[in-house]
């Protein structure tokens, strides 16, 4: 089991990490999906491979997921604030940061408001802004309305947030099976493995562990404008984008890699979104942790 460890922000807010890996490891801190939480490191498999890599990863709940308070009327770029926190914390003067699916904006927030921290932005099927005409229309039509319904009524989605979360504690198969339905081929023999499914089960569970409201503005927020300036963004970023991917869709990587002035982008056929990081992710961190070593 990993270990949690409990930070306290200035007016008393908690944020919750998981850390996985060495402690004398290469420092990454991973940025979940939306809506998801810190235990997203273990369905990918990735506390194995961290070890092995000599990897220290560290995953946070964002603000109302998993074991995090709530924030209200946060931003995606509040974000940075409470990750150079967490580097205070566990004492990092600099650190590489991962973000995955909906953790994207957050990491490319980072890269534009603290790039002096940063070693390497690294984004895995990153979403992309949903507001750019054209980018979601691949994306499976009920997940897509979920998304927007959280933006724009939060009520119900919180509603429909706590829903999903009784069935994924309770009918775990229920769950899987839902999902299964609307991924591409790759996602889907990934699912098609009890463990897996079980995995993305407690997943569902967890970021909504409390309420609703933290997931339901999580989500909110990926689907708003991020009020990122790419612009600004003067650190490399790495990208890994699958071209199969239907919760991302390839459309919204190629659309990052337009914009992020220095990016090294890599479109992975035949792969989708969760099979990406299932397949690569030891190449990922593998070239994380090499080009660490030799700094």
């Amino acid at each position: 089991m990993p270990e949690t460890t409990f930070l306290t922000l200035p007016g008393g807010r908690r944020l919750a990490c998981d850390v996985h890996g060495p402690s004398d490891g290469v420092p990454l801190l991973y940025f979940h999906g939306a809506p998801s939480s810190r235990i997203e490191t273990e369905f990918l498999e990735l506390p194995d491979i961290v070890e092995k890599l000599g990897i220290r990863l560290i995953a946070p709940d964002r603000p109302g997921l998993g074991l995090s308070d709530y924030q209200p009327r946060r931003t995606v770029l509040d974000w940075p604030r409470d990750v150079e926190a967490i580097a205070r914390h566990f004492e990092l003067d600099r650190f590489s940061i991962l973000g995955y699916s909906g953790g994207g904006p957050y990491a490319l927030a980072c890269a534009q408001m603290i790039p002096g921290r940063l070693d390497h932005v690294v984004l895995v099927s990153s979403t992309g802004p949903h507001e750019v005409s054209g980018l979601t229309s691949t994306i499976d039509p009920n997940s897509l309305k979920f998304m927007q319904m959280c933006a724009d009524r939060p009520i119900p989605a919180r509603l429909m947030v706590r829903a999903m979360a009784l069935t994924a504690r309770y009918f775990p198969e229920r769950m899987a099976a839902q999902a299964v339905a609307a991924l591409p081929v790759p996602d889907a023999r990934v699912m098609d493995d009890p463990e897996h499914g079980a995995g993305f089960a407690r997943l569902v569970a967890e970021a909504a562990r409390r309420n609703g409201r933290g997931a339901q503005l999580d989500t909110a927020l990926m689907v708003r404008p991020w009020g990122v300036d790419y612009q600004q963004i003067t650190v490399p970023v790495r990208m890994w984008h699958g071209e199969e991917d239907r919760n991302a869709p390839v459309a919204m990587g190629r659309y990052l890699a337009g914009q992020i002035p220095e990016v090294d982008a890599t479109f992975v056929p035949d792969e989708g979104h969760l099979s990406l990081m299932f397949r690569h992710a030891e190449d990922i961190l593998r070239e994380i942790a090499g080009e660490m070593a030799t700094c």
